[in-house]
């Protein structure tokens, strides 16, 4: 922030070992670990058939299970490159300097095992149907605090819609510019707050993520002093049983960015000047500025807006100057509530 504040910020880059888009649907797995393991018995007892004295290892059927449902619709082509990649980059079962193509060999079987076995794939497939809505969730979060955050965002090619992507060779696979054209189209202006709902039901086709991608960009433009490499970056925090799956920052004295965990109420409302945070109990008190939002499902927000000055953090303290509190007297932290 303060060495490198026009710094480069991006989710994905041509070595991106898995794309934003499948990290974050791992990201969901990691959250309910039980489910998972629950899973990874069930995948284990209906692969026994496909597994051999070549292999692959524990390790690497596990590495097959994680991608597959991260990446999910795969084909056994990308999967069985993928693997064989780590494979040889583990350097436990084959090198790239000394391939062991019996092994290598076991490892594309498998992956054809995966993506073909009906029992497998009927198995994946209910995986990723509990997953896929709370991943895109994710998803979306990781866009806003990207896209708000100090720096530059940056988009890698084709990543401003779903991308579940692996690397090489899905990283460097040309774009397919006609269908983000289509994606971007149906995203067109207006992109205001009340239509968030309505583009979240096209989700599965990516269009909610580059409305997001759009909104927040709009918001940049339209304010680019809170924005800037000297606009204030404020933490903020929420309150309620589910505060600790809240994540918010100020940018500038009139951009709040929220994140909240997927099916969560979501509000926006306008920063206190002088102070970040969340408003006390029954509003800001303030008046309110224009409300931004930039998501849909998983509470991803942007509220934009004048405050009223003097407006002070909510949490318990002596106040100072024109009802402003300086950030070291604040009890519960940088920039207040």
């Amino acid at each position: 922030v303060e060495e490198r504040p026009a710094t480069m910020r991006l989710l994905s880059t041509h070595d991106t070992k898995r794309s934003a888009d499948v990290r974050a649907r791992l990201a969901v797995l990691s959250q309910d670990p039980g489910r998972w393991v629950r899973a990874a018995w069930r995948l284990q007892a209906l692969a026994a058939p496909h597994r051999s004295a070549a292999g692959p290892t524990p390790a690497h059927e596990h590495l097959a299970w994680q991608t597959a449902v991260g990446a999910w619709p795969i084909d056994a082509e990308r999967l069985g490159d993928y693997l064989v990649k780590a494979a040889r980059e583990g350097k436990e079962a084959t090198t790239w300097l000394a391939p062991d193509t019996g092994y290598e060999e076991a490892l594309r079987r498998y992956a054809q095992a995966l993506t073909g076995d009906p029992a497998l794939v009927a198995a994946i497939d209910a995986i990723v149907a509990e997953v896929a809505a709370a991943g895109r969730a994710t998803s979306l979060a990781m866009v806003l605090v990207t896209a708000c955050g100090p720096g530059v965002p940056d988009v890698y090619q084709g990543d401003e819609t779903w991308s579940h992507t692996l690397v090489d060779p899905d990283n460097r696979r040309d774009v397919d510019h006609a269908a983000l054209a289509a994606v971007t189209a149906a995203v067109q202006p207006p992109a205001i707050p009340e239509r968030a709902a309505e583009v979240w039901q096209q989700a599965a086709t990516g269009a909610v993520k580059t409305w997001v991608w759009r909104r927040v960009l709009e918001v940049r433009a339209s304010r680019p002093a809170s924005f800037g490499p000297g606009a204030a970056y404020r933490a903020c925090w929420a309150r309620g049983p589910r505060s600790a799956h809240v994540l918010g920052f100020r940018r500038g004295d009139d951009v709040l960015a929220v994140v909240g965990p997927p099916g969560a109420r979501r509000r926006a409302h306008t920063p206190p000047r002088g102070g970040g945070g969340a408003p006390p109990p029954g509003g800001a008190g303030g008046r309110r500025g224009e409300r931004r939002t930039c998501g849909a499902a998983g509470g991803v927000t942007t509220a934009a807006g004048s405050a009223r000055p003097g407006a002070r953090c909510s949490a318990p303290h002596r106040p100072t100057g024109r009802g402003r509190a300086p950030r070291s007297r604040c009890p519960r932290g940088p920039g207040g509530t």
